[in-house]
C-alpha cells in the first residue's frame, strides 16, 4: 500500500517544512483491504469478482481503476478492454463491497498471458480539527495489485514457468546483475533472490521483479563487484495465490 506522492520543496525550505510536518498530528488511514494480492482473469470467464473490506471505524470513499503498467496515468486515460463496477463507491465501517471485473474488448494476445494493474484508491473522509488553530494532514492511500489475463487452453502453468527460467550473471555498470530469461507463456513474479558465489559468500536482491513471457529481467546484486564465479541462485517466486515458493538454478 502506497501513500500519494508529496512533491519535495526546494532544499532551502526543506528543513523548515520537515519540522512543521513533524509537529502536525497525522491521520493515518489505509483501512480498506483487498481480498487477494493478485487477480487471475481466465479468458473464458464472464466476469471476476473481488472483495473490498473496510476494517476501519469510519466510512471510506474508494475509487477503482485498471492501468497497463504506468502508475502515473490518471484513471480513465487509457483505453483498456476491462470494465470495473463500481468505479467509485462508499464503504461503511466494518462492511464490504464486491467489485466486478469484466473483459469487454478484443485484441489481447491469446498465445500468452497479459498483465494489467488494479488500483484501489482510498480517500479518507473530511475531519474537522478538535482544537482551535490546529492543522491536520490527511493522506489518501492507493493499493496496486497485478491482474493477469490468462487465455483459454494456454499450455503449462506458473510453477512450470518458474522452473524453466534460465539465469545468467552479467556486468551492469560497475557491478553485476542476474538476468532471468523466461521461455514460457506465463509471467513469473520474483520477490527476492540470492546468489551463492562461494561456500561463504552470498549476494542478494531484495527488490524483486517480474519476468514477462518470452522476455528477460535484470536483478542487480548488492555489494557484488570484481571477479566472481556464480554457483547457484536461489529465488523466491509468487504463485497464483500470492504465496511465496522457492526455486533454484545451478550454473554450469
Amino acid at each position: 500500500m502506497k501513500a500519494l506522492r508529496i512533491h519535495r520543496p526546494r532544499r532551502a525550505g526543506l528543513n523548515l517544512m520537515l519540522w512543521c510536518v513533524l509537529l502536525l498530528p497525522w491521520l493515518a488511514w489505509g483501512h480498506v483491504q483487498i481480498s487477494g494480492t493478485r487477480v487471475i482473469y481466465p479468458a473464458n470467464a464472464r466476469e471476476v469478482t473481488l472483495e473490498l473490506t473496510n476494517k476501519g471505524s469510519t466510512p471510506s470513499l474508494v475509487q477503482v481503476w485498471i492501468d497497463a503498467g504506468d502508475r502515473r496515468i490518471r484513471p480513465g486515460a487509457e483505453a483498456l478492454p476491462f470494465l470495473v463496477t463500481p468505479p467509485i463507491t462508499r464503504i461503511e465501517a466494518q462492511r464490504g463491497q464486491s467489485l466486478r471485473l469484466a473483459y469487454v474488448g478484443q485484441g489481447l494476445p491469446q498465445d500468452r498471458e497479459s498483465v494489467f494493474w488494479l488500483n484501489v484508491l482510498e480517500v479518507p473522509p473530511s475531519v474537522k480539527s478538535t482544537q482551535a488553530g490546529q492543522n491536520l494532514v490527511q493522506l489518501a492511500f492507493r493499493s496496486r495489485i497485478k491482474m493477469f489475463y490468462r487465455p483459454s487452453g494456454l499450455p503449462g502453468n506458473v510453477e512450470r514457468s518458474a522452473r524453466q527460467l534460465s539465469w545468467r550473471l552479467i556486468r551492469q555498470g560497475s557491478g553485476y546483475a542476474l538476468r532471468a530469461s523466461n521461455p514460457s507463456l506465463y509471467h513469473v513474479s520474483i520477490s527476492n533472490l540470492e546468489l551463492q558465489a562461494t561456500a561463504s559468500k552470498r549476494y542478494s536482491n531484495s527488490s524483486g521483479g517480474m519476468v514477462a513471457p518470452g522476455g528477460s529481467f535484470d536483478f542487480p546484486l548488492e555489494q557484488l563487484s570484481g571477479a566472481v564465479h556464480a554457483k547457484t541462485v536461489t529465488f523466491y517466486w509468487l504463485n497464483d495465490y500470492g504465496a511465496r515458493e522457492v526455486g533454484q538454478f545451478v550454473f554450469n
